[in-house]
């Protein structure tokens, strides 16, 4: 406070609001630190950002699709046969909960990380982790319509076997398609929402 001229009061806020953040961390006794580099922050705030705004969510899906068609070529480089195998086993995970209509949110989940986990790149995997977050709580927000469970398993059953076969032209066909299925839901839910006229 007596550096920057600023009184105490000023500088108490200023740290409850880099605190909220994320940046920094009181430890009672020990004092005001720095902390880690998270997304957590971001993430817990990226959907309300986006609950009424679905253009924005347009194109955090746009950079989700870039950025796994861009990088699936290198992340089948170094995929071992054992996350091969993992791989399969979420898929496996995937066709029981859409047979059942038993909810497959959270096997789509790990079947990306599972996808892009042999690059060892912790920040692809929280971003592409946030963008889907982000989009999943949005989107159930706004009441995008429900994918059918079976054809997004065999979407996901696709991306397997153009990886296993080790053909990545296919692969990132694949999740193109994946992912232009999704964009038309959200197109259809902007038609809609348009149609309806603000609430």
């Amino acid at each position: 406070a007596e550096r920057l001229g600023v009184s105490r009061v000023s500088v108490r806020e200023a740290i409850k609001s880099l605190s909220s953040l994320g940046i920094l961390e009181a430890q009672r006794g020990n004092g005001i630190f720095v902390r880690e580099f998270s997304f957590d922050a971001l993430l817990d705030t990226l959907p309300y950002g986006l609950l009424n705004d679905l253009e924005k969510l347009a194109e955090i899906l746009e950079i989700r699709c870039v950025l796994e068609t861009g990088l699936i070529g290198k992340a089948m480089g170094v995929l071992t046969p054992e996350r091969l195998g993992k791989l399969r086993e979420v898929l496996r995970q995937m066709e029981e909960k859409a047979k059942t209509d038993s909810g497959i949110a959270e096997a789509d989940r790990a079947f990306h990380q599972q996808l892009f986990f042999d690059l060892e790149n912790k920040t692809v995997l929280k971003l592409l982790d946030i963008f889907w977050l982000a989009f999943t709580k949005a989107a159930t927000q706004i009441q995008i319509s429900t994918p059918d469970p079976m054809k997004t398993y065999h979407d996901h059953a696709a991306i397997v076997e153009a990886v296993a076969e080790g053909e990545v032209e296919k692969a990132r066909e694949m999740l193109a398609l994946h992912y232009a299925d999704i964009t038309e839901r959200l197109q259809l839910a902007q038609a809609r929402l348009r149609t309806q006229g603000p609430s």
